[in-house]
């Protein structure tokens, strides 16, 4: 079996500390040298003016690879330089501030209270950040970088030659290439000036004149039919249309085409204001309904999105299309509610891991909350009584980047002269682009921050209570931060039973496996409820990510009011890795009963038992016959069981043991090959007890106390008893089948492939049991 991702990676998202060449500790001590120029000047004007030939020709022949560090950056997609403090965005407006030229501007300065007006004086390039070569009031040239930004051409199209861009409050430092340059890291520190704003120079004025509504619609329309590029543009003119005081008829088509444009971007509250503004007008406007309906369905608002539906129908009761999403609308109020979901149409999505897929499903919920955790700040604590299997929650991403979208990002610092390297290269970037899509979700992500209140930005500043929709002001350092601690990287779909599939069926981990020298998980993303569960190395729920699904089970029973506890690590690692895991990527030490039975144990005559006992068993693999086991390899086998069984200080029940139980397994192996059938079924009653799992059997019938530390050990363990007892019917086998179905629930996140899986090594161990039994019969007969 492939190793699972978080047995190769450590941090939150799979950071690591690259090993770096001679040459590249080089180059890293020329960007702290860099660094440290920069701050000996800092408050003072550049001493060397650079040309608009000589910033146009060094941009154009900067690469992806080259840009600031020697390290390929193709392979990262994503360099950022640790070295700058962060800052708060800016919340004046213009009014507050005056005017600076770039002539003015002095290095390492944030200039509060003032603003630069410049323009675009060439092509946009995508490196680390984006890069334009820009031009002051006052004729003077300098770069303009702006980070945080996905890299889609929607975004370089901002940036188009003789586009004029106001930046409040500028921050002027020298780049990593040693240029001095203009810094924008929150989006909001922009405004895009037109022709007919009070703020554009008048050189630089190209004004729609007195373009009619009427023709700036046609524009717009225009624009539409060039494609999803030019959305922004056909957004413009539309806006310029309704600016021109159009009469009703004309008002309503301007806001409905203005919304089909912003439901192409995804700009879904935008969208609703535009029909809610052409519902005034024409409260009947089936067009305004259904793009409402459609908006506010992406918006996850099922059931106002519903009623915009029933007003169509309430007119129309013909309408087909509204029939059609009513009964797509009422699939997802089902899943909110319920909890019941499609899991093989999921599955199905996961396995093909493409980020154009669309996962259509609800967010369910409902036996969850937030609240105050005495682990650590706030927790997801159940709201009813759970049983072992039962959904907690099953989440769609706020954002989940997929291999094509993904990479992985190099952070370089120079004042302590590390470079580390972690997956997740753009989800702070598509989170931030999704907030500035839908605003009004910022309050709900700014929840994860880890250092401030929730609607507290930072230094201690409050955020507005209420959103601005239309340009919402959002601090990237704590979105970065926010997608840096609770970011999960994973697979979009990984099989925990692989070896029960050919290789042609193999799912997207195993085509793609994780090695040491690439530990990395092609996916990583954003899930907002989900970030709230604390950690312990010994979990009471499982969760699995199924695409973009997060799916969370109880693995326990739970009363009500139980705070849902998750392993941010694999707990089978030893105590040693797991606790540097946990102290390097968030900063605590685990002291759950795990780790302290296993720190008491770590040392001694127990772990020597331990450590003896696993190097025998490595012996009697290594020199086991290549034509199978014999019955010595077996009893010896056997014998270091016992003996590492020795090695525990604790019960199975406090410290799971799943090295004992893959021994097990293999102990069951042996004796299946070796035809010692009643040997093998005695191995594998053995198994789940090494998982701590406690059940008897009471007046014939199985009875499961404590199902057992979920993991895929057990889960085959379970599911290899149910395919045995299977040949008897009865009870014990049903009981067996469920027990097995709960586990592979738990550790699969559903049981709609539990057939899939498992169908041929039932079929396989039934037949062969079949066929004992007639042999068995053929010999009392003769």
């Amino acid at each position: 079996m492939a190793p699972h991702p978080s047995q190769l990676v450590d941090g939150p998202m799979g950071g690591r500390v690259l090993q770096l060449t001679t040459e590249e500790r080089q180059h890293l001590f020329m960007q702290q040298m860099l660094a440290e120029q920069a701050r000996a000047i800092t408050g003072q004007k550049p001493r060397v003016k650079h040309t608009l030939a000589q910033l146009l020709t060094d941009l154009n022949s900067r690469t992806l690879d080259t840009d600031g560090f020697c390290v390929n950056n193709t392979a990262y997609r994503s360099v950022e330089f640790d070295t700058m403090d962060s800052y708060l965005p800016s919340r004046a407006g213009i009014s507050q501030l005056t005017e600076i030229r770039i002539s003015n501007l002095t290095i390492e300065t944030r200039h509060r209270g003032r603003y630069i007006v410049v323009q675009v004086a060439g092509d946009a390039k995508v490196l680390t950040c984006v890069n334009v070569v820009v031009e002051g009031c006052d004729g003077r040239h300098t770069q303009m970088q702006v980070y945080n930004l996905p890299r889609w051409k929607t975004y370089t199209q901002m940036f188009l030659k003789g586009q004029v861009v106001l930046v409040k409050e500028p921050f002027y430092k020298v780049s990593s290439t040693g240029i001095p340059s203009l810094r924008v890291d929150h989006f909001s520190d922009m405004v895009f000036l037109e022709g007919g704003d009070n703020l554009m120079p008048g050189a630089w004025s190209v004004g729609a004149g007195a373009m009619s509504a009427a023709a700036c619609e046609g524009l717009g329309n225009l624009a539409m039919t060039q494609g999803i590029m030019q959305m922004n543009e056909a957004i413009r003119w539309y806006t310029k249309g309704l600016q021109r005081g159009p009469d009703a008829a004309l008002k309503v088509s301007l806001l409905l085409n203005r919304c089909m444009a912003r439901l192409y971007r995804e700009e879904f509250e935008l969208a609703v204001r535009d029909c809610d503004g052409a519902l005034a007008i024409d409260e009947h406007n089936e067009k305004a309904l259904f793009r409402k309906s459609r908006a506010l369905y992406f918006l996850g608002d099922f059931k106002r999105s519903g009623n915009a539906l029933m007003r169509i129908l309430k007119r129309n009761p013909t309408s087909v299309e509204a029939k059609q999403e009513l009964v797509v609308m009422r699939k997802r109020v089902m899943e909110e509610l319920t909890g019941n979901y499609n899991f093989t149409a999921m599955v199905k999505l996961a396995r093909e891991n493409q980020s154009a897929l669309s996962y259509d499903f609800a967010d369910y919920t409902v036996p969850v909350q937030v609240g105050a955790s005495k682990v650590s700040g706030r927790g997801l604590f159940t709201k009813k009584d759970v049983k072992a299997g039962d959904l907690l929650c099953c989440c769609r991403a706020f954002v989940n980047c997929h291999e094509k979208d993904n990479g992985i990002s190099l952070k370089v610092n120079t004042q302590e002269l590390t470079v580390t390297r972690q997956p997740g290269a753009h989800v702070a970037e598509f989170m931030l682009d999704k907030l500035r899509r839908i605003p009004s979700l910022l309050p709900e992500v700014m929840r994860l921050c880890n250092h401030v209140d929730p609607g507290v930005s930072t230094g201690g500043q409050a955020q507005p209570e209420v959103v601005n929709i239309e340009n919402p002001i959002i601090d990237s350092f704590i979105i970065k931060d926010i997608a840096r601690i609770n970011g999960f990287s994973s697979h979009s779909y990984f099989d925990e039973f692989p070896g029960l599939r050919p290789a042609s069926a193999a799912s997207w981990s195993q085509r793609r496996p994780r090695t040491e020298e690439n530990p990395f998980d092609p996916n990583a993303g954003i899930w907002i409820l989900p970030s709230f569960a604390n950690h312990s190395c010994v979990p009471n729920a499982r969760h699995v990510i199924i695409g973009d699904m997060f799916v969370l089970r109880a693995a326990i029973d739970m009363p009500e009011d139980t705070e849902i506890l998750i392993s941010y690590t694999d707990p089978s690692l030893d105590f040693e890795r797991r606790q540097t895991m946990l102290k390097t990527s968030w900063g605590f030490t685990c002291t759950c009963d795990l780790c302290h039975c296993e720190h008491m144990s770590a040392t001694g005559p127990a772990k020597e038992t331990r450590d003896q006992a696993l190097h025998k068993i490595e012996e009697i693999m290594t020199r086991m016959a290549s034509d199978g086991p014999t019955v010595e390899d077996a009893q010896t086998l056997k014998e270091e069981i016992s003996a590492l069984e020795k090695g525990y200080m604790f019960p199975a029940t406090v410290v799971p043991r799943p090295v004992v139980g893959a021994q097990l397994l293999r102990l069951y192996s042996y004796y299946v090959a070796l035809g010692m059938q009643q040997e093998a079924i005695a191995a594998l009653h053995a198994v789940p007890g090494a998982f701590g799992a406690l059940f008897d059997f009471i007046e014939g019938e199985l009875q499961v106390f404590h199902l057992g530390w979920p993991h895929p050990d057990l889960v085959m363990a379970y599911a290899r008893l149910a395919a045995t007892t299977g040949l008897c019917p009865g009870p014990v086998a049903d009981g067996w089948m469920n027990v097995a179905k709960t586990a592979y629930k738990i550790v699969a996140g559903e049981d709609e492939t539990f057939e899939e899986t498992f169908g041929e090594l039932f079929a396989k161990i039934q037949g062969e049991g079949r066929g004992e039994v007639e042999r068995m019969e053929e010999d009392t007969s003769a």
